[in-house]
């Protein structure tokens, strides 16, 4: 997980400064890390539910290569959406594993 903050931010805080910051690649890579991160969480952990909520994050980059053009208010709401179906929810479950496990 923190490769994925380091590689995101690396590239917001890069792009920024010289001055090439784009949305929609920042959108990719974001959706694309995301995804990343919970397949490997998943095959590290044995939490085999994991991988749907990867797949998810891959079938938003999919989705956000194919057909974002620009951000805009239906952008930001797929974006919001995603993070909480597919960061809070699981993250929720997560925690509440590791109390049953206590």
């Amino acid at each position: 997980w923190n490769a994925t903050g380091i590689s995101v931010g690396l590239y917001f805080l890069t792009s920024l400064a010289a001055d090439t910051f784009n949305p929609q690649i920042i959108t990719l890579l974001t959706t694309a890390c995301f995804g990343s991160a919970f397949f490997v969480n998943s095959v590290i952990t044995g939490l085999d539910k994991l991988k749907f909520v990867a797949a998810g994050w891959w079938t938003l980059t999919v989705f956000f290569a194919a057909f974002y053009e620009e951000a805009d208010a239906e952008t930001l709401l797929i974006l919001s959406a995603a993070s909480l179906f597919l960061l809070l929810i699981p993250g929720y479950l997560l925690k509440n594993m590791l109390r049953d496990k206590d």
